[in-house]
Formats: structure tokens, C-alpha cells, sequence
């Protein structure tokens, strides 16, 4: 039995990937350092931003579920949580970049 998710550089990965990949900080920068979409609807699709809020939870979960039991034992079943958090952390990215790109992407003769 292997436990080198223990050791320091495998604690150190862990904390720090949850803590660079943490909902907060991604809705922190999406909500507050961008400017709004519309005066009408200033946060946009807000129905994506729970989708991929939700997504990036639950594939940060996933993770650390599957990492610890590779270590330990590698399983199948790690094998298939640590692929479903990759694709989960994957999407909720291309739905935070959907989100941004309308409100920082240059509009026609507003150049500067």
C-alpha cells in the first residue's frame, strides 16, 4: 500500500489546485473584474453560470476522491472519477470562458 498523496508535494498539489481552481475565486473574477454584459442583464446567462459553477464542484470532488484512491490502490473505478473530474473541470472552464468572452471581446468601432 503506497501513500504518497501523504507526502508534502502531494499535499502541496492538492491544496494548492483546489485552492487555484476554487469556484470562489473564478466567480470572484468573473462577477467583479469584468465589466457587466447589458444594463438589462448585467451578469448574463445566469442558468451557465450555476451550470458551471456546479460542474467545477463537483469535478474538484471527484478529484479528490479518485487522486487519494489511485494512490492507495489503483482501481478502475479511480481510473473513470479521475477521467469524469477532468471533463467536468474542462467544461466548467469552456463555460466560464462562453460567459466572459461577450463581455471582453472588443466591440465594432469602439477600438482604442
Amino acid at each position: 500500500m503506497r501513500a504518497s498523496f501523504l507526502r508534502p508535494s502531494g499535499r502541496f498539489f492538492i491544496t494548492f489546485s483546489c485552492w487555484a481552481a476554487s469556484p470562489s475565486s473564478f466567480s470572484g473574477l468573473r462577477g467583479g473584474c469584468s465589466p457587466p454584459l447589458s444594463r438589462e442583464r448585467p451578469r448574463g446567462n445566469e442558468a451557465a453560470g450555476w451550470a458551471g459553477f456546479v460542474l467545477l464542484n463537483a469535478g474538484m470532488l471527484l478529484r479528490a476522491v479518485a487522486e487519494p484512491a489511485l494512490a492507495l490502490e489503483p482501481r478502475p473505478w479511480a481510473r473513470v472519477l479521475l477521467i469524469l473530474s477532468a471533463a467536468a473541470l474542462v467544461l466548467a472552464g469552456w463555460v466560464f470562458a462562453g460567459l466572459l468572452w461577450p463581455r471582453v471581446k472588443p466591440r465594432p468601432g469602439k477600438e482604442g
